[in-house]
Order: C-alpha cells, then sequence, then structure tokens
C-alpha cells in the first residue's frame, strides 16, 4: 500500500505537465507563461526525486523509521501538483487575454 500511495504525487506531476503545457500556449500574459514554465520545471524535478526514492525505496525493501513523514510528504507534493493542474485548467476570463 505504502508503494501505492508514493507514486500518487507522480501520476498527478504528469497530468500536471500535461495540463500544464497544453496551457502554456492559450497564455498571452508574460507572468502566467513564467508561472506555468516555473511550475512544468517543479514537476520535473518532483518527478526525478520522488522516483530516485522510490527506485531506492523498491531496492532497499526498508521504509525510514518516521514513517508518518512520509506521508506529510506524499501529501504536500499531491496538494502542490493539484494546484499546478488547477492553475492550468482553462478558466472563462482567459478568452480575452487583455
Amino acid at each position: 500500500m505504502q508503494i501505492i500511495l508514493d507514486l500518487i504525487p507522480i501520476l498527478l506531476a504528469v497530468v500536471a505537465l500535461i495540463k500544464m503545457s497544453t496551457a502554456f500556449e492559450h497564455m498571452r500574459r508574460m507572468r502566467d507563461r513564467a508561472i506555468l514554465l516555473f511550475g512544468c520545471i517543479s514537476a520535473s524535478l518532483l518527478i526525478v526525486a520522488q522516483l530516485s526514492w522510490w527506485s531506492t525505496f523498491v531496492l532497499k525493501q526498508e521504509l525510514f523509521d518516521d514513517w508518518y513523514v512520509n506521508y506529510i510528504w506524499t501529501a504536500f507534493n499531491s496538494l502542490t501538483m493539484l494546484t499546478f493542474i488547477l492553475f492550468a485548467a482553462p478558466r472563462k476570463h482567459d478568452t480575452d487575454n487583455s
């Protein structure tokens, strides 16, 4: 169960990358493009960091002594990726691009 739980932020990061990359071309404001660019970089780094930790965990078959810290980081990473996904979602006022 723990291994599956650790994959949730990775899956959310992949969805966030896809949503942000498709939203990037529709954004005209430079500020919105910069936010999406930093979001894509953050999501990419999260995928690399989480997969490297996850593969080490799977290979060694041992968990940290403080298991609750792992749950806190999983929740934080998941909420961060959900924020990126929601930011990249199309909004009604984005169509005028003024």
